[in-house]
């Protein structure tokens, strides 16, 4: 059976265990299957918030990163935990 990754052509790296995978709202069509994936690269005194989404109705595809110092971003899971 393919994942997919193998499906779709998409390169995000399968073998990430911080990678999160979901389904939700497409961003270009009503359809609830678009696949989304979010991941964290950490760079020296820096983490990426990588993400990318795919529908396969409708074909939309993009991507993104977002760089944050890792102060911030320990600061923003912190506030996120003390919410939960």
């Amino acid at each position: 059976m393919k994942t997919d990754a193998q499906q779709t052509g998409d390169t995000t790296p399968e073998d990430n265990p911080d990678e999160v995978c979901y389904r939700d709202v497409c961003p270009s069509c009503p359809s609830t299957e678009a696949r989304y994936r979010c991941w964290e690269v950490q760079e020296g005194d820096y983490m990426h918030l990588y993400w990318r989404v795919f529908c396969r109705d409708c074909g939309h595809m993009s991507s993104g990163v977002h760089t944050v110092e890792n102060s911030q971003f320990k600061q923003a899971h912190a506030v996120q935990g003390m919410r939960s």
